[in-house]
């Protein structure tokens, strides 16, 4: 619901002016001792392996904290080979926000899943917008064997659909969106093939 008030300047050297994110996402990575964790542990493996890939992975509200992670260890550390990957992350800020991340970040992959409710959360109509490259998760009807297809008749399966690199294409998931909101909680459980919760918590 933090939404609903001034979202906050993003606290990071460099950022560009105007750049906005969510305040209840900068509460909770900013103003707790979670980036304070994170970075400690970065650093020790940074140390042992400087020129490793680093990745950085989160699915719902952990996709937004991964999005201002990854920012934090590119401005304390400017690891080579930074990577961010996503599962049905909510918007984090602006559009200057993502145009920084996008400049920050070469590879970026934000995962949505059919109509998963909360990647059209916060909406466009309160300045929020998506980083891109979104990959669209569709389930489609997979065919009975002989009719063509290549399917093998037990199911439906699933399409990976890259989108364009505005991180708003309007093809994808924002296209069964109902005037910009998503309403599936079940889609927002599952990627691909995998269940995103264990007892009950995501």
């Amino acid at each position: 619901m933090r939404a609903w008030r001034t979202d906050a300047t993003y606290p990071v050297p460099g950022a560009p002016k105007g750049l906005r994110i969510h305040s209840g996402f900068d509460v909770l990575w900013n103003s707790s001792s979670m980036a304070s964790t994170f970075t400690a542990a970065f650093a020790r493996m940074h140390a042992a392996h400087p020129r490793a890939p680093t990745y950085v992975i989160g699915h719902s509200m952990g996709g937004a904290l991964a999005h201002l992670c990854a920012l934090d260890l590119r401005a304390a550390f400017d690891p080579p080979d930074l990577r961010v990957v996503t599962f049905g992350s909510p918007r984090v800020g602006n559009s200057v926000f993502g145009d920084f991340f996008n400049m920050q970040v070469a590879e970026s992959w934000r995962f949505t899943h059919g109509r998963d409710i909360v990647p059209s959360l916060p909406p466009t109509l309160m300045g929020f917008r998506h980083v891109s490259r979104e990959v669209w998760v569709v389930s489609v009807d997979d065919p009975a064997p002989g009719a063509g297809g290549g399917g093998g008749g037990d199911g439906p399966s699933e399409r990976l659909i890259v989108c364009d690199e505005s991180g708003e294409d309007p093809t994808c998931h924002a296209s069964v969106c109902h005037l910009g909101l998503c309403t599936s909680i079940a889609d927002h459980l599952t990627y691909l093939g995998a269940v995103m919760m264990a007892d009950g918590t995501c």
